[in-house]
């Protein structure tokens, strides 16, 4: 082609593409004209819509449709069409009323509810909603004391199905329904779903009577992608119990679920925590009966947690309290508050849910430094548990959690407390049907005290240990060890678990030496006991039927018994045990406990008393203490009794028999009255009183005794009625001093025997029918005296009369020397001379009856003088048939004319 031609055609080719391109651009404007001018119609449209459209001429429609669902008042105010601030509707002023068997209010207000669609799924028929917004929802629950909540019916009507009361009927599932998944709802979306300055109270009277309600106030929820083929995040926060700020916050992604739902494939991964709460706030959720005020402090609490139920979760939290101060009501603590606290607690924990296995890595527990630890692993707990755990303690201390924890407090013995670092160790491997266990507490670093009775000091030894192993029905109790002081004790038995447990225990300890135990105990401090002894013991049966025995034996046992009155210089009181064993056997029935008890110690020696052979027996039921027998060699001879105690009416009886007893010496050893009295002594008594009264004045006895070969040392009891007698005025006994030295030789009263009876009432003996046989003097020892009479108890006064009877020989000596002493001869011509014995048992004194003295020997000498004036008349000395004399006669008339 010639070279002029390719130039025309290119300027054609360029006229042309000039022209089509404006062509474009022509057309280019006259769309966008159209776009501008459709795009102002929807403007326009979304102006006007609102305003055009009316949602609330369908208000009725609406509430009717959801009554049958709703057994409640439900209303709301307005509802309109929603366009600029995106495709949706706007619900204001919702309210549903709440159940009126627990107010008249609302169950539920709403500001407004707004919902926004996403306008280009709707073409494909799918709802997608961009974002759901609740504005300030108010939520009241509550449950009465009886258990129910206040939003039961609504369930109950949910439940039930209401269809009978114009519920529409349910249409037949679709066909994606009917294969059991949820893809209906795959193309139900929701990109978020807000709660904007949320409120909920609710109120408790089972669980809190009378009390505040909870109240979670400033509550912000986010929720993004709410959707079941996506991962849900979540975001919430409030004011956890009103007034604090946003203190609780809640984060994490949940999902994605699926359209097949199963629980445990559903991956999560959460985390919340509380901040900076001040305890004193929880208050209002406790009893307001505990014994426990918080002055201050402040409890924050972390929670994370991630995994799937199908793999694996892992869960890491921690409890944090600072600055815990507390007051404990009554007068130990006085309103005062304790000193800080800190509380803290760890855990770790991966559960398999599939697997059944969960692994506790760490469960930490710190008060105040003290720590308590656990770990250990836990495999197949759903169908047949088994595990291996161990848990100890480090520099924990007892006290502290007793503080914090009041129900503990509350649970302890009245007394009891303690301070200082516990250590305890637990492990136990195994499960249901077979286990072992083994536990060790060391208390060797604690303080311990309870009442008067026990007082450890810190660093005193202290120590329990104990290994069990558990198959079947049988817990068998290895070695169960208990170190105190001296004191090394081993128990082993069996425990059979089976519908009636069945039990046996056997408890052995080493010779436990009792030096020491009186700063651990200080009831034994005033004894100071010495020697040591050997306990064994068993205990069968079932908790119905149950039977205890009791041996405990000793070599020697050596103690000190305080004196009687405290400041007393008698502080020489020793007590020496020898051979001693003691049995005790008891069964626990359904009745009550029922046993016996024996006792022997081959010899001792108490207050410089020795003894031998003691042997008792007591037999005890829950009506009756019964002492069977007790026998006792002492003083040169024997004591045996018998007695009883009735604990329904607390009487109580006591049966002394003595045999050949030194009662000197027991007088000497056990009384002030030494060096006053000997003989050997022969007795039954009986005593008895009663507890629910004043024991000391209700106390009674009585019995009969013999004493023989004895002596009152400290009183002539002869010597002084003839002192007496010589004493009195205006009589000549024309009695010789030698006649009384005579007489008066032995400066004490000594007999053969002493035999009578005696009765005790409150603080008074009664002595009847007293006899002193055989009373010795110079030159006879038949000499005889009878006595009754009262001793005061508590003055220990004497109000006693009685008569001395001389021996005959006696008796002519002196009437021989005085032949106006005839005038007290009786039958027997004994010389009888009345007297009353007053004074107090350490000084006796003896009074004679002058009266009857003066008396006798007046009428000595009237029926001489008669019997002369008779002579002297020539009367016959006496009447035939035994009538009477003249001379009595006469001096009959005589002393009736006078």
């Amino acid at each position: 082609m010639p070279h002029g031609r390719r130039g025309e055609d290119s300027d054609a080719v360029g006229g042309r593409f000039q022209r089509s391109e404006k062509e474009g651009e022509e057309s280019v404007k006259k769309i966008g004209i159209v776009l501008g001018i459709f795009l102002l119609l929807v403007f326009a449209a979304a102006i006007l819509a609102p305003f055009v459209i009316d949602l609330n001429q369908h208000k009725d429609r609406i509430l009717s449709e959801i009554q049958p669902y709703v057994p409640r008042d439900v209303d709301f105010q307005h509802l309109e069409l929603t366009v600029l601030s995106g495709l949706g509707v706007e619900l204001r002023g919702f309210r549903v009323s709440d159940n009126p068997a627990f107010s008249m209010g609302d169950f539920l207000q709403l500001e407004s509810l707004q919902l926004r669609v996403m306008v280009l799924p709707l073409l494909k028929k799918q709802i997608k909603i961009k974002r759901i917004t609740l504005k300030r929802p108010v939520v009241r629950l509550a449950r009465n004391a009886a258990g129910a909540f206040s939003f039961h019916d609504l369930l109950a009507s949910d439940e039930s199905g209401a269809a009978g009361e114009g519920r529409p009927a349910e249409e037949p599932p679709g066909q994606e329904e009917a294969g059991g998944g949820l893809g209906l709802l795959a193309g139900f979306l929701v990109d978020e779903l807000e709660i904007q300055h949320g409120r909920m109270l609710y109120e408790d009277e089972m669980l809190w009577p009378g009390g505040k309600p909870l109240v979670i106030d400033a509550l912000d929820v986010e929720v993004r992608d709410l959707a079941i083929d996506r991962s849900v995040s979540i975001r919430v926060k409030a004011d956890l119990l009103g007034g604090y700020g946003q203190n609780f916050d809640f984060a994490g992604t949940v999902g994605p679920v699926g359209t097949e739902v199963q629980v445990e494939a559903v991956p999560f991964a959460i985390r919340s925590s509380l901040k900076k709460l001040p305890v004193g706030a929880l208050l209002s959720l406790l009893p307001n009966e505990l014994p426990l005020k918080i002055r201050s402090g402040t409890v924050s609490v972390r929670w994370e947690a991630k995994g799937s139920l199908e793999r694996q979760i892992v869960s890491e939290g921690e409890v944090d309290l600072e600055d815990l101060r507390l007051e404990m009501a009554g007068d130990e603590w006085g309103g005062s508050p304790s000193d800080p606290l800190g509380f803290k607690m760890k855990q770790k924990v991966v559960l398999e849910y599939a697997a059944e296995r969960l692994l506790l890595e760490s469960l930490d527990v710190s008060v105040d430094g003290g720590r308590l630890r656990m770990q250990g692993t836990v495999e197949a707990f759903r169908t047949d548990p088994q595990w291996a755990l161990k848990a100890w303690s480090e520099g924990f201390r007892p006290e502290n959690l007793v503080v914090t924890v009041p129900a503990l407090a509350q649970a302890l013995p009245e007394g009891l407390h303690f301070q200082g670092p516990l250590a305890i160790h637990l492990e136990s491997v195994g499960g249901r049907e077979e286990f072992r266990l083994e536990a060790r507490a060391d208390l060797e670093g604690m303080n311990i005290q309870f009442q008067d009775v026990f007082q450890k000091p810190s660093g005193g030894k202290f120590f329990i240990g104990c290994k069990a192993n558990k198959k079947g029905e049988l817990v068998t109790l290895r070695d169960l060890e208990l170190l105190l002081h001296t004191l090394a004790a081993n128990a082993s038995g069996e425990l059979i678990l089976s519908k009636t447990p069945r039990f046996g225990l056997l408890v052995q300890t080493n010779p436990v030496a009792l030096e020491g135990w009186d700063s651990l105990c200080p009831m034994l401090s005033p004894y100071q006991p010495t020697g040591s002894f050997v306990l064994r013991s068993s205990l069968r049966g079932t908790p119905e039927d149950a039977s205890l025995n009791v041996q405990v034996s000793s070599d020697r046992i050596g103690f000190q018994l305080p004196p009687q009155e405290a400041g007393s210089s008698d502080l020489d009181r020793p007590g020496l045990l020898e051979s001693c064993s003691i049995r005790v056997q008891a069964r626990r029935r359904t009745t009550g406990i029922q046993g016996g008890a024996q006792a022997e110690i081959r010899k001792g020696e108490v207050l410089h008393v020795p003894f031998e052979k003691l042997l008792a027996s007591a037999r005890y039921s829950p009506d009756l203490f019964e002492m069977e027998g007790f026998e006792l060699n002492v003083f040169r001879g024997g004591l045996q009794a018998t007695g009883h105690y009735d604990p329904a009416e607390g009487t109580w009886g006591f049966r002394p028999t003595l045999k050949d007893v030194a009662v000197g010496e027991v007088l000497d050893r056990l009384t002030e009255y030494k060096d006053n009295f000997s003989g050997s002594m022969r007795g039954e008594f009986v005593v008895g009183g009663s507890t629910q009264v004043d024991p000391k004045a209700d106390v009674s006895a009585e019995g009969s005794f013999r004493i023989s070969d004895g002596e009152l040392k400290n009183f002539n009891l002869v010597g002084s009625v003839m002192d007496a007698l010589f004493g009195i005025q205006g009589m000549d006994l024309k009695l010789s001093a030698s006649s009384r030295k005579e007489v008066r030789e032995h400066e004490s009263t000594r007999f053969d025997w002493l035999e009578g009876a005696f009765e005790m009432k409150g603080e008074t003996l009664f002595l009847k029918g007293l006899q002193l046989r055989n009373i010795g003097t110079s030159r006879a020892t038949d000499s005889d005296a009878l006595l009754e009479g009262s001793v005061d108890l508590e003055s220990q006064l004497l109000d006693m009369k009685g008569k001395v009877i001389l021996s005959k020989r006696d008796s002519e000596e002196l009437a021989g020397r005085s032949e106006v002493l005839k005038a007290l001869y009786n039958a027997e011509q004994r010389i009888v001379l009345p007297f009353a014995l007053k004074g107090n048992a350490q000084k006796p004194m003896a009074f004679l009856d002058t009266e009857y003295v003066l008396g006798a020997v007046s009428r000595h000498y009237t029926r001489e003088g008669v019997e002369r004036l008779r002579k002297q008349l020539g009367l016959p000395e006496e009447t035939q048939n035994g009538e009477e004399k003249v001379g009595e006669r006469l001096l009959r008339d005589l002393l009736r004319r006078r």
